[in-house]
């Protein structure tokens, strides 16, 4: 029974946790990083000319980072230069122009070395620009698809984005639609992928579409919006 008591316990301050996420209206840019089949823990930016570590989890939003509002982030690694001082390593850019004032910063490893730079797509995360049911497809293979959600049907270009906003109940009940990306050919459509998917009112989802070793891997990340608990009002 104590066990279970404090299970609980620390299962409602995992979820203070998260709904302490959102970040306040308060003029600056509010990032996040997510590593696509790569991590990273040794990455930097400038803020205030001071070096704010920053982390990359693979498949997984970070928590909110900070930055004055600006076209661009530049990340880098810190190493030893030749009088021993630390030198900063060029890891990539990010270009926040579209991106909002919630930039979620996409990591792509661009070789197999612990040096070697990432790149970095930058997509506009906030509640208006993404907002839930959305589910948004980003095609990275340099094909054209086709896909389907449930009865809705659409086309995902080459190396482009797709957001739509799937049609389901507004109740709350859980549902599911049934998803497929196909390959069209002369001879017909080509499957690629189909599975259920769970959906709900609340939930926002991230799918990208990648080649890997020939093959191409459909992965989606579900964001919940119950987390993103306003900021409370300034002390009077």
């Amino acid at each position: 029974m104590i066990s279970n008591l404090r299970f609980f316990f620390l299962l409602l301050l995992g979820l203070g946790a998260l709904r302490a996420q959102a970040p306040a209206d308060d003029g600056r840019l509010h990032f996040r990083t997510l590593g696509w089949m790569t991590s990273a823990s040794d990455l930097f930016y400038e803020q205030a000319g001071k070096d704010v570590a920053v982390s990359v989890a693979d498949s997984s939003r970070s928590v909110f980072f900070t930055h004055q509002p600006a076209a661009r982030i530049s990340f880098y690694r810190l190493i030893p230069g030749p009088d021993g001082k630390l030198v900063r390593q060029a890891a990539g850019d990010a270009d926040l122009t579209q991106a909002g004032q919630w930039p979620l910063l996409l990591f792509f490893k661009t070789g197999e070395g612990p040096a070697d730079p990432y790149r970095i797509v930058s997509l506009a995360d906030d509640l208006k620009s993404f907002p839930a049911p959305s589910c948004r497809f980003i095609n990275l293979t340099p094909v054209e698809l086709r896909a389907s959600f449930g009865d809705q049907r659409f086309t995902l270009a080459s190396r482009a984005m797709q957001q739509i906003t799937p049609e389901i109940s507004s109740d709350g009940s859980p549902q599911t639609r049934y998803v497929t990306i196909s390959l069209p050919s002369a001879q017909g459509a080509r499957p690629l992928y189909g599975n259920n998917w769970a959906v709900r009112p609340a939930q926002r989802t991230l799918v990208v579409i990648f080649p890997q070793n020939s093959v191409m891997q459909v992965h989606r990340i579900v964001d919940d919006i119950g987390q993103y608990a306003p900021p409370p009002p300034p002390a009077r």
